[in-house]
């Protein structure tokens, strides 16, 4: 712990560190995940020093008792997921050093997260760290921008509906970590309030997108931070491996086959010192052998590209359709035979991608013989 932070901890409504998780509880299966996360896998602090808050940003439900009384039980009465940060961002005074957004299906190593914030970056600087990357900026973020005559906001171009190539708009696929001064900085922006309620009214659907779009309008600067992992690498994990690179990943799930495993390797803080130990430990790659079907792959996100060229980030939809990316070519999604199927507009089939791997599908764009598609699981 630095100078800075000891200081920090002789004044008990100052903290340097808070961690906000977006949560549910209004389904049994919901609170059920929450309740491991806070039992369980969810994160690991052993360092007394790092005076640390908890705050669970939900919308309007009852406060269970698996939450610790000096925790914060943020209600969010009408309020989406997608503004719940952005609301404690703007509402709440903050008095902490760091703020980090998480949801609860990850963990986060708090002890090594605040180290390295600590020993890389200032929280006098505005900035926003993000771990991760998402490619494109959804309709209604796109309607918001248009109405206050944003300019410049999309590199000349007016319309993100229909592009290849590079994005137009980069942020985290979760987590998100805000300096103080960053906070501030969004809290003080003019247009805040007018950003704000155009969001309550079009509603946005992704939780990371929109504290990214403050940040960026307000002038906060956005930076990739490499020790915030969007995917579920637990063998490169610092909780259980020693020498992870890795203070924070995400999707940790029941699906997994070593889900067991690793919890019980957090809540008895076993630590291994290598990647190969830790993979032996989880008994090799986590998501092996998953049988895929409709219902397993629905709601699923995935990179999608070929021949060398990513097109953006694609959400496969329990209705069948594709989420996220737009293009006429990829309207529609099936899994049948092992694959998943692409279709376009009218309803005729353009990709058949086999699966390579648990992660990976693969397979020949059908408007073009020269043309190989590849769909990678974020």
């Amino acid at each position: 712990m630095n100078f800075i932070g000891k200081l920090f901890n002789m004044n008990e409504n100052i903290f340097n560190f808070t961690l906000c998780i977006v949560a549910c509880t209004k389904k049994e299966k919901y609170a059920a995940r929450l309740k491991e996360y806070v039992s369980s896998y969810g994160y690991r602090q052993k360092d007394k020093l790092i005076k640390t808050r908890f705050v669970y940003l939900v919308e309007d439900e009852p406060r269970p008792d698996f939450i610790p009384q000096k925790d914060i039980w943020y209600n969010c009465p009408g309020i989406p997921m997608s503004m719940r940060f952005l609301k404690y961002l703007k509402d709440f005074d903050n008095n902490s050093s760091w703020v980090m957004q998480v949801d609860d299906d990850s963990s986060t190593d708090i002890d090594k997260t605040v180290e390295i914030l600590n020993q890389y970056y200032d929280f006098n600087d505005p900035m926003m760290l993000m771990g991760g990357r998402n490619t494109d900026l959804e309709s209604g973020q796109q309607r918001i921008l248009k109405s206050m005559k944003i300019d410049n906001f999309f590199f000349e171009s007016n319309d993100i509906t229909n592009f290849e190539g590079i994005p137009y708009f980069t942020h985290a696929w979760e987590p998100t970590i805000i300096s103080k001064s960053g906070i501030k900085k969004i809290k003080n922006w003019k247009r805040m309030e007018e950003y704000y309620k155009l969001c309550k009214n079009t509603k946005p659907i992704f939780t990371d997108q929109t504290p990214y779009v403050a940040a960026r309008l307000a002038k906060v600067p956005i930076v990739e931070a490499y020790f915030l992992c969007p995917f579920e690498w637990a063998q490169s994990y610092s909780c259980i491996n020693r020498n992870g690179r890795y203070s924070h990943i995400h999707y940790v799930t029941d699906k997994w086959k070593s889900f067991e495993p690793f919890k019980k390797a957090m809540k008895e803080n076993i630590v291994f010192s290598s990647e190969e130990e830790t993979k032996k430990y989880l008994s090799g790659n986590i998501n092996i052998n998953r049988e895929e079907s409709t219902e397993s792959l629905s709601g699923s996100t995935w990179k999608f590209s070929g021949n060398g060229k990513t097109y953006g980030m694609m959400r496969l939809n329990a209705d069948g359709t594709i989420g996220i990316y737009s293009n006429d070519n990829e309207r529609f999604w099936e899994y049948k035979e092992n694959s998943i199927y692409i279709y376009n507009k009218e309803n005729k089939p353009t990709s058949i991608l086999k699966k390579i791997n648990d992660n990976k599908f693969e397979g020949k764009f059908v408007l073009s013989d020269n043309m190989t598609h590849r769909l990678t699981r974020t």
